[in-house]
């Protein structure tokens, strides 16, 4: 009964990676890209140049977590080990963004997401984006509404919202410091 009971506390604590065997969960396009964080970084492999070849897209977040004035800084590797394409993000204000990794026609892409509403102002952007070979971005779709938050109707923002987040809803977070709050890949 004891070894049961022990076998079963050892499979919950396994499931929810409280025995530092890493991460459990799987991302929502596991056919389509992996995700694995490790001491500080967020590896994803991903085909995001869409060459057929495996990218590799890097977030070191492991001095922002003891130093809040340390950008985070992506990198998205090629299949020949050269950085192509680089982002920083931050803590302070006006560094913050949210990075996703979701899926548009059955290929992976970057989903940028910074929807600010402060002091009566509303600045709603995000763009989706895949990468050419040398590190240009090739936009897919790219959207801003900003304003007075008296003169930009709320119609417009959930409309807004919504375009944004059925994006959002096909892929996974990897990185986010909106309202200087930094959250990783869950």
């Amino acid at each position: 009964m004891q070894l049961k009971r022990a076998v079963s506390l050892l499979s919950i604590l396994l499931a929810f990676g409280i025995m530092g065997c890493g991460r459990m969960t799987s991302p929502k396009n596991a056919d389509m890209y992996s995700i694995e964080d490790k001491n500080g970084t967020i590896y994803c492999i991903a085909d995001i140049t869409h060459d057929g070849k495996s990218d590799q897209i890097i977030i070191n977040y492991g001095e922002t977590v003891t130093d809040t004035q340390t950008p985070i800084k992506i990198d998205v590797i090629d299949s020949n080990g050269d950085t192509i394409w680089s982002a920083i993000i931050g803590i302070p204000h006006a560094g913050w963004g949210e990075y996703y990794i979701s899926v548009v026609d059955k290929k992976p892409c970057f989903v940028f997401n910074c929807p600010e509403e402060s002091q009566g102002q509303i600045a709603y952007y995000y763009k989706i984006f895949y990468l050419s070979n040398d590190g240009s971005e090739i936009d897919i779709e790219e959207k801003r509404l900003s304003g007075n938050e008296k003169d930009v109707s709320q119609n417009e923002r959930n409309d807004f919202k919504k375009k944004v987040q059925a994006y959002i809803d096909k892929g996974d977070l990897l990185v986010s410091t909106m309202y200087g709050e930094l959250i990783i890949w869950k």
